[in-house]
């Protein structure tokens, strides 16, 4: 009986005792390194999901602008620049008049920014379009990151038909984290008047 006594108070001061300073200390830095290492992973992955739906709202945005653009192009007669691959490799803006609107247009990319703008002019001929379009203020039509490259091949004001070719990298960036998106697109075009005889 006695030693079961004894037996029991020793038990119950084993039980009774905490943990020890070293003990803590390593649960805490076990503790603090299991949590960097979630919020690392957490945060890496949010930054991921942040950057890939930037991407796709860019990429729905500069899909809309260049299916408008093509859209308008189809009933134009470009202006400027005129359809010579050879002498605008690489043309950085487009105007053209729109018949099916009596509106002379122009797209271009910003000067020294990653977007694309537009502007409407006062013209409400193809002849005035060339010599004062007369345009208002530019519109950024673009969000985020795009730029834009044009082919143009034969020139639309003469009798022949034409081509254009609308090339828009978005993202890629000086800015961005992901790597540029290529859109592409043609359409075939013809001077209206030229072909109506007016």
């Amino acid at each position: 009986m006695y030693h079961h006594g004894r037996r029991a108070a020793w038990f119950r001061k084993e039980s009774l005792r905490g943990l020890s300073l070293v003990e803590v200390v390593v649960a805490m830095g076990v503790f603090s390194l299991l949590m960097a290492i979630v919020s690392v992973v957490f945060s890496g992955g949010f930054a991921t999901y942040r950057n890939t739906a930037n991407s796709q709202k860019y990429l729905e945005n500069a899909q809309f602008v260049m299916n408008d653009l093509i859209k308008q192009l189809r009933t134009s007669s470009v202006i400027a620049p005129v359809g010579n691959p050879a002498a605008n490799t690489n043309p950085m803006s487009i105007r053209f008049f729109d018949h099916s609107q009596s509106k002379c247009v122009v797209y271009r990319q910003n000067p020294g920014q990653d977007f694309i703008e537009k502007a409407i002019g006062s013209a409400g001929t193809a002849a005035l379009c060339d010599t004062a379009p007369g345009f208002g203020a530019w519109q950024r039509v673009t969000t985020g990151e795009v730029t834009m490259d044009l082919v143009i091949r034969d020139s639309v004001l003469s009798s022949r038909a034409g081509m254009v070719f609308v090339s828009f990298w978005v993202g890629g960036g000086a800015a961005s984290a992901v790597d540029p998106i290529l859109l592409q697109s043609g359409v075939s075009l013809r001077d209206y008047k030229k072909s109506l005889g007016l």
